[in-house]
């Protein structure tokens, strides 16, 4: 799970991202990995909130 990139927009350690073609999937893991997000690469991140700061678990 620490293949991928910590995500600079959310600076945490626990999420990550790969590019996978012109996308980015965006995962969270701890002892299980869970996919948070996939979006094209061209779009902005800023205006979305991490897991646990929008209501997510």
């Amino acid at each position: 799970p620490q293949a991928g990139s910590r995500v600079p927009e959310w600076d945490r350690d626990d999420i990550r991202e790969i590019f996978v073609g012109s996308y980015r999937v965006i995962y969270r893991y701890d002892v299980d990995v869970e996919v948070v997000a996939v979006i094209h690469a061209a779009r902005m991140l800023a205006e979305r909130k991490p897991p646990g700061e929008a209501g997510l678990k």
